[in-house]
């Protein structure tokens, strides 16, 4: 679609389908209990920035956007612990996950399946 036409693009919008629903159902659901304070703790350490890029949106948006990243997912772990947890914008968290990247501890870099590597640009706990 990247070089489609005013028509062709017209075309595939008006094929997609713009439905919705709403569904109730009830669910059993496992949640996962970590204490908040390390994790507002580590966040106001990077200055609400990402450690990788050092994004922060504070001063244009108007609020802290950073998220925590469990570098050994705690899912699995249930490690919480503060040498487990890297601060990162959405986007790094989310290029985490679908980049399936690892962490090599000894050169503080992220590796992506695909081979890309990612330094932190800011390290003061791991």
């Amino acid at each position: 679609m990247e070089n489609a036409n005013n028509q062709e693009i017209e075309r595939f919008i008006a094929n997609l389908d713009g439905s919705g629903s709403t569904d109730l159902k009830q669910v059993f659901q496992k949640v996962r209990k970590a204490s908040r304070k390390t994790i507002t703790s580590l966040k106001e350490l990077y200055s609400y920035s990402c450690q990788i890029c050092g994004e922060s949106h504070d001063k244009l948006y108007g609020v802290n956007v950073v998220e925590a990243h469990h570098i050994e997912y705690f899912s699995e772990t249930q490690n919480h612990q503060p040498n487990n947890i890297v601060i990162l914008c959405p986007t790094h968290h989310r290029l985490m996950h679908e980049g399936q990247a690892s962490f090599d501890r000894n050169r503080k870099v992220f590796i992506y399946v695909n081979g890309y590597e990612e330094t932190l640009s800011s390290n003061k706990h791991l």
